[in-house]
């Protein structure tokens, strides 16, 4: 866990075009709010003791970016559940985290994955993220996501920056 607390909730490669994140960007964020926003969250986690912290920061509100309207306690939580928990935005770009299943296996017209939102801001660098495993592997010129499911016994899946290919392995925990 001190170990984890200490790693960056974003990672920009600016030289690869490339911003690694767990879960995805915020549809109305820019790089440079994502950036600011990832910091300021990784500044809490990596105080000496966030125990009280932490104990104030899970929560569903706010899930609409409003920074003029939060407060920083709001606006914290808002940048980690769209950095570690977010699939899928309503089309009011409200963020959601009920949902799991892919895209195609849901009946709600009201959500988009949140990379496909049509008010996206758009971004200088493509986002490699995971956390979607009922998604799976995609690839869009925007988007690499990995999570093939290997904590559900799915495969492990690597990609390639150089040569844009995926690489993938069973986990075989049986």
């Amino acid at each position: 866990v001190q170990w984890l607390r200490r790693q960056p909730l974003l990672h920009y490669a600016p030289k690869l075009d490339t911003v690694l994140v767990h879960a995805g960007i915020a549809p109305d964020w820019d790089l440079p709010t994502a950036i600011r926003c990832a910091l300021e969250v990784e500044a809490q986690l990596q105080q000496r003791d966030p125990s009280a912290w932490l104990g104030e920061i899970y929560g569903d509100l706010p899930n609409k970016w409003q920074p003029e309207q939060h407060t920083e306690l709001e606006r914290q939580r808002y940048t980690t559940n769209a950095l570690t928990r977010m699939r899928y935005c309503y089309l009011d770009g409200r963020l959601e985290f009920e949902e799991k299943n892919a895209p195609s296996l849901i009946n709600n017209t009201e959500l988009v994955p949140w990379f496909a939102y049509s008010k996206r801001t758009a971004l200088p660098a493509r986002v490699i993220m995971g956390h979607w495993s009922t998604l799976g592997y995609y690839l869009s010129p925007e988007v690499v996501a990995l999570d093939t499911g290997c904590v559900w016994n799915g495969q492990l899946t690597a990609f390639c920056l150089e040569n844009e290919q995926h690489y993938s392995v069973d986990c075989g925990l049986d």
